[in-house]
């Protein structure tokens, strides 16, 4: 016995086989689906990481014009005289106040010396050494500096400039700032981002934070000791997704549309003449065979065949809608053809499985109308010599003829009767000419239609009909066969009846020929005393007709 794993992926791979069997189309949707929110998800991976460049490029933009305007109030400043006279701080004061964002503007020397704010006046402090060398560095004498003010003791963002003559100006706000001016500039608020100056986080307790981060961006600011970054996070994506899961929907409805449009110009260029013309040419069609047993011996006593249509692309396609349609389509006849070789050539390899048994055919109103029928099975049985002693050609009951046609239909009855060819009227009870039928014509057997068999057991009033029908086959010297037994208590009942051929599901399923041979090879293969319910295993269990 295989291990638990392997049986379960097996029972789930058959499962699966079964529904893509019975659903055709399902699977393929559902791929499409799955496709196209993989394909969207992807795109919209993409086009958030774009957005987000685009977001850090123009907030990088908005952070150097907001330095560029500060670095021009500062280098008027340092125009004045180099005091910290009352006008000077005044004048300091003034632009603090024009300018919303900017807390105080410190004066500085040639040596660097900080000599004037606008807050206290007069003070005494140089700047710090790197921030010295950053100014003596830079091209266009601006640098930026993140510290503690020497007043307030806060941490604090400086922006200075430093004039040809020496003289410079310095400009204090809060950490804050550059990151209002990044978030106006953010279309997704929930973006991680950290700016450093100097290599120093403006928000160092939130970059703190532990961030699942997907993808990052850095941006720097040339001329300037300032970096952003902008991260996107699992949350951020996760919920980017969501919302613009309707793309992958909609590509996925799109796809599921043209999918269907293709399918259907696919279907209308191969009409059913053409594929069912193919499917006679590849094979997609097989005969299958149902045993007919003597309940009494438990022997299988002859085979019904039954039309098979497996196709490639669209999976099994069930008899009530090729049959019809091909009657309609003028390609019955073919396909009876089709039939009548396969069992020819049954015949014809395997003869020692049909001693005293027999195959029984459907005939269709088509075929019985053409006038060649009973020539072109004589023909056959030139190349099989057996074939008439074993076949049965099933007639269906319900048939409606005129009178011309009725003629027609009785001189091929006589023709096929004089190969020696034995005759059944098939769904005996349900049409309305089936007393003229068999009045018109002694058939060698009837086939209760299997309508009447689920009437047994209950209080029924076709039960009735049921008995007549039994009883005019028997005085009518026509053997009798029952169809569409599924249960014991049917056969019983039928063995009451006197009938002992049955067929249905209760025995056997539809089989192709290779699972009918071992039954053909047992002498009784089903239990003759009393009736069981066991199912023989058939690849159509959901799929077959019963009977």
């Amino acid at each position: 016995m295989p291990p638990l794993p392997a049986r379960v992926f097996g029972q789930l791979c058959q499962r699966f086989r079964l529904l893509s069997g019975q659903h055709p189309l399902m699977f393929p949707l559902m791929a499409l689906y799955l496709c196209s929110m993989v394909t969207a998800s992807l795109i919209l991976v993409a086009w958030l990481s774009y957005q987000v460049q685009q977001d850090g490029e123009r907030a990088l933009g908005r952070l150097g014009q907001f330095i560029a305007y500060t670095n021009q109030t500062l280098a008027q400043v340092t125009q004045q005289q180099p005091d910290c006279s009352p006008d000077t701080v005044t004048g300091l004061r003034r632009q603090v106040f024009l300018m919303e964002r900017i807390k105080e503007i410190g004066l500085f020397d040639q040596n660097f010396a900080i000599y004037c704010v606008s807050n206290q006046g007069e003070v005494e402090f140089r700047l710090f050494k790197h921030t010295r060398q950053r100014l003596i560095d830079s091209l266009s004498g601006t640098t930026l500096s993140l510290t503690k003010s020497k007043i307030s003791q806060a941490q604090s963002l400086f922006i200075y400039y430093r004039n040809e003559a020496g003289m410079g100006a310095d400009a204090l706000l809060r950490p804050q700032t550059f990151i209002d001016l990044v978030n106006q500039e953010l279309r997704f608020r929930d973006l991680s981002l950290d700016i450093q100056v100097i290599g120093r986080s403006l928000n160092p307790d939130k970059v703190a934070e532990p961030v699942a981060v997907v993808d990052s961006f850095l941006f720097k600011l040339p001329g300037y000791p300032l970096t952003l970054r902008l991260c996107i996070t699992d949350e951020l994506l996760v919920q980017y997704l969501l919302k613009h899961a309707w793309l992958g929907l909609l590509l996925g409805s799109m796809l599921g549309l043209a999918y269907f449009a293709a399918r259907l110009r696919r279907l209308s260029r191969n009409s059913l003449p053409n594929a069912l013309q193919r499917a006679i040419k590849k094979k997609e069609l097989e005969v299958y065979y149902q045993p007919i047993v003597n309940q009494n011996t438990g022997e299988v006593v002859g085979l019904e065949a039954l039309l098979r249509w497996q196709h490639p692309e669209e999976g099994f396609i069930s008899p009530g809608v090729f049959i019809p349609l091909a009657e309609q389509l003028d390609l019955i006849v073919p396909l009876t053809d089709f039939v009548l070789d396969d069992v020819c050539h049954w015949l014809s390899h395997q003869p020692e499985l049909f001693s005293g048994r027999y195959i029984s055919i459907n005939i269709s109103r088509v075929h019985l109308l053409q006038q060649d029928l009973a020539s072109q099975i004589k023909q056959r049985c030139k190349v099989t010599p057996h074939l008439p002693s074993h076949l049965l050609l099933e007639i269906t009951e319900d048939n409606v003829f005129s009178e011309h046609e009725l003629k027609q239909v009785l001189y091929q009855f006589k023709a096929l009767k004089a190969l020696g060819i034995r005759l059944a009227v098939d769904d005996f009870g349900t049409g309305y000419s089936g007393l003229d039928f068999i009045r018109r014509y002694p058939f060698d057997v009837l086939k209760i239609d299997q309508v009447f068999i689920k009437s047994l057991g209950g209080e029924s009033a076709a039960k009735p009909l049921l008995e007549a029908i039994i009883n005019l086959a028997q005085e009518l010297n026509m053997q009798v066969i029952a169809e569409g037994i599924e249960y014991s208590f049917q056969a019983r009942s039928l063995q009451i009846l006197g009938v002992e051929l049955l067929q249905g599901f209760m025995y056997a399923h539809p089989m192709p020929k290779h699972r009918v041979t071992p039954l053909l090879l047992q002498e009784a293969p089903f239990a003759a005393e009393g009736v069981s319910n066991r199912l023989l295993p058939s690849l159509l269990l959901t799929q077959s007709g019963n009977g």
